[in-house]
């Protein structure tokens, strides 16, 4: 039996979890009345763009929404998101940071040519909330 087997349970369920909510759940409550109070915080910026980090912005799809100019904002809830998810996905599963890096990035390759919703700001996220989650799990932070 693999000597990670535990990390790869732990890992399948975060992702899973991760996936239903961020894209089947989130895109359909989109615009829906009843949702109201959650759309706002899936839209929210969180910091804006200076002109010098507008650049960086435009990395993000052509339908990366964030309430009325997605080129507008540096980070939003979804960066955030990243950075927590993948704190708790290093602190769950510590060795297995190249696994969900590449895991990370494959599935920004997917949002980009299934949604348009890439950004590539993103996968920085999700390595220093890896690194963050390793570190608090090794007693280092």
């Amino acid at each position: 039996m693999n000597k990670y087997y535990k990390e790869w349970i732990y890992l399948i369920l975060i992702y899973s979890i991760a996936y239903l909510y961020c894209l089947p759940f989130a895109i359909a409550i989109t615009n829906k009345p009843r949702w109201k109070m959650l759309n706002q915080v899936h839209q929210s910026c969180i910091v804006g763009c200076t002109p010098a980090t507008r650049s960086i912005a435009e990395w993000k799809g052509k339908n990366y929404f964030v309430g009325q100019g997605g080129t507008d904002c540096l980070m939003t809830f979804w960066t955030i998101t990243h950075g927590l998810l993948y704190t708790g996905i290093g602190y769950c599963c510590p060795n297995l940071f190249w696994e969900s890096f590449s895991i990370g990035v494959a599935f920004e390759i997917y949002e980009k040519y299934r949604y348009q919703c890439e950004d590539a700001l993103d996968i920085f996220f999700n390595t220093g909330g890896f690194l963050v989650g390793q570190k608090l799990r090794r007693g280092k932070i």
